[in-house]
């Protein structure tokens, strides 16, 4: 019964992991210059109740894992307090460190949760379905947001999306043959995110598809995941997310220049490949404007991009070894910045690298790069259960490009939970008994 229990909580984490779901307070410090700051308002989530839930649930297995990693590194038992310490010690609004380093440890709780899993259950494809099934109906979402130009709203609105037509001020846009429409959002803050999920869940899928070595799928199985396949290629698409397409694109290349999986990998590719001559004067069009546009129209906001990465700089200069603090870069910014744009505009830096210098320091950016090395390391040296570890891979590399250009993979709660649970997909080694 419990661990019926358990593989139900899971899975409601992972079909609710793209919504926003969630109760926002305002204490003091989540205003900057008297205007609230969305991602300075600390945040108790839907999927936060239910995180935790789990890992009260499977406390003796959390307990046992990190007590295995601990005695075979003991040095983490100086290392990580001391580093703890200073990180807070140095920062500049406290309560926002101590609430984002409590986030860090739940979600790295999940992604070993994710490990757990897959451990102790044979079920996976029960995991893609549900994962298809969050992936199928933000697609839909968008589909429809985009092409009636307006959100869907009713209850939808409980789960993340925000209200907006194509006249709300301040919305993204995208200019198609000289007229401007608003972009789709799903219900993610920015049609970034909702590309990244998306791409992120298209590679996955067809990552599992493709490996040889997983359970048999029925053919109604398999027809969900080409129907899901289909829906969020077309919903990135009309993202109009550059990263987005980037994500998706070079990794789908790397995945057929990788394969041996000749046949079936081949058809496809040759379907998608006529369906896009045959469309290709309008999909040229489009893709070669937006593409442009990043030097022409899109001016405000490579303006914006830059100011934050100089702001970035100066706060890195100002605090090198340990940062300005977790989730601190937007008071910093307001400190050691001299911002004249809108208020609105006070956010993370679109670089979770230079993030994490300006938040964390050397120190905290080292720490990072050490989990990534780690990471690698295990995709290297042991046979991934679920999917060939060359395209794990190539997907997890590619959301650490993606990070070159946006911050949500450490500032938003899908891009976190997105991130740890792909962390976590990439430990699933073959069989062991937990």
């Amino acid at each position: 019964m419990w661990g019926k229990i358990k593989q139900i909580l899971f899975l409601t984490i992972v079909l609710f992991l793209p919504t926003q779901l969630g109760k926002h307070f305002w204490p003091e410090f989540s205003y900057i210059f008297g205007t609230k700051i969305d991602y300075l308002s600390p945040t108790i989530y839907f999927n936060d109740i239910l995180i935790t839930l789990l890992i009260f649930l499977e406390a003796k297995i959390i307990f046992k894992k990190i007590s295995g990693i601990l005695k075979q590194r003991v040095w983490f038992f100086v290392l990580i307090p001391v580093f703890l310490i200073a990180i807070l010690g140095s920062s500049l609004v406290w309560q926002l460190s101590l609430l984002k380093l409590l986030r860090i440890i739940e979600y790295s709780v999940f992604g070993l949760l994710v490990w757990i899993y897959f451990q102790k259950n044979n079920r996976q494809s029960g995991f893609f379905i549900v994962f298809s099934f969050g992936a199928l109906f933000e697609s839909i979402l968008a589909i429809y947001q985009f092409f009636f130009q307006k959100s869907f709203g009713g209850i939808f609105w409980l789960l993340g999306e925000r209200f907006f037509n194509s006249a709300t001020p301040q919305i993204a846009q995208i200019e198609i043959f000289n007229g401007l429409y608003a972009r789709p959002y799903g219900t993610f803050p920015h049609p970034n995110v909702l590309a990244g999920y998306l791409s992120a869940v298209v590679l996955l899928i067809a990552g599992y598809l493709i490996n040889k070595n997983r359970k048999k799928i029925s053919f109604k199985e398999k027809s969900f995941y080409i129907v899901t396949l289909f829906f969020s290629v077309t919903a990135v698409f009309i993202s109009f997310s550059r990263t987005g397409w980037f994500f998706l694109a070079t990794s789908s290349l790397l995945f057929f220049l990788t394969s041996g999986t000749k046949n079936k990998l081949k058809y496809f590719l040759g379907i998608g490949l006529g369906l896009l001559l045959i469309s290709k004067t309008v999909l040229f069009s489009l893709v070669s404007q937006r593409l442009i546009s990043l030097f022409t129209d899109d001016a405000k906001s490579v303006y914006l991009r830059a100011s934050l990465n100089e702001a970035a700089i100066k706060i890195i200069s100002s605090h090198p070894l340990f940062g300005a603090g977790l989730n601190n870069f937007i008071p910093a910014m307001s400190i050691f910045y001299h911002w004249t744009g809108e208020l609105r505009s006070y956010q993370p830096v679109h670089n979770i690298y230079l993030l994490l210098l300006s938040e964390a320091g050397i120190t905290g950016l080292a720490v990072f790069l050490m989990g990534v090395g780690l990471t690698f390391k295990n995709l290297i040296n042991h046979k991934n259960l679920l999917i060939k570890n060359g395209y794990l891979i190539i997907i997890f590399a590619g959301l650490l490009l993606v990070g070159l250009f946006d911050h949500y993979l450490l500032t938003l709660p899908q891009g976190q939970l997105l991130l740890a649970l792909m962390i976590g997909l990439c430990f699933v080694n073959e069989k062991k008994t937990v």
